[in-house]
């Protein structure tokens, strides 16, 4: 629920679930083998308590992080790369993540703009969920899923080398794809969506 302490968090063998709520110091989970489930989110399913550095080593398995900041409706920035996830109301906080299999990122219902710089090699799922959100990738690789909300959403690629899909679902969307190097999938959902293809 909370530290304040350095912290080591080592769970070992077995398909182990893990919820990380508040720390204050730099805090490490290493979660060993098997299948293991990290969750990053308090009792309000917000972010804002993570005030240090957090380290996520998925180790062996198919390891899921959630990181769920839904409860948030503050319009919030967010950057994420291969190992690193800034930003989203973690003042003097960071994530940082290796060796799992699924990363899900669920922002809140502000106007949010959050930016891709790249992506590990497995899954990473966004949801931006309610809010004029605007979403820039910049690069990625794996597999990559971009679901934005029923609001106006603005939506850029600039570049992608994952396996993409992008669901702008409802709200008059505005699309820009400029480079791919895999295959993108565009769901525009519902109303007036406006879609650009050039760089």
């Amino acid at each position: 629920n909370a530290t304040a302490a350095t912290t080591t968090l080592n769970t070992g063998a077995g398909q182990d679930t893990i919820r990380i709520k508040s720390i204050n110091a730099v805090t490490t989970v290493n979660a060993g083998t098997e299948n293991d489930i990290i969750d990053i989110y308090d009792d309000t399913n917000i972010v804002n308590n993570i005030a240090a550095q957090l380290t996520i080593n998925g180790d062996a398995g198919n390891d899921t992080i959630t990181v769920s900041d839904t409860g948030d409706t503050t319009d919030n920035t967010g950057t994420l790369t291969d190992t690193t996830l800034t930003g989203l109301g973690m003042t003097n906080g960071s994530i940082n993540y290796n060796t799992a299999e699924t990363l899900n990122i669920n922002l809140g219902t502000g106007g949010d703009t959050f930016t891709i710089n790249s992506t590990h090699a497995g899954q990473t799922n966004l949801n931006t969920n309610a809010g004029g959100d605007q979403v820039t990738v910049n690069n990625a690789t794996g597999t990559l899923s971009v679901n934005t909300g029923n609001d106006n959403d603005t939506l850029t690629v600039n570049a992608t080398a994952a396996t993409t899909t992008l669901n702008t679902g409802a709200g008059q969307d505005t699309i820009r794809i400029k480079s791919i190097n895999a295959v993108t999938t565009v769901n525009a959902g519902t109303e007036n969506d406006i879609i650009d293809i050039y760089d």
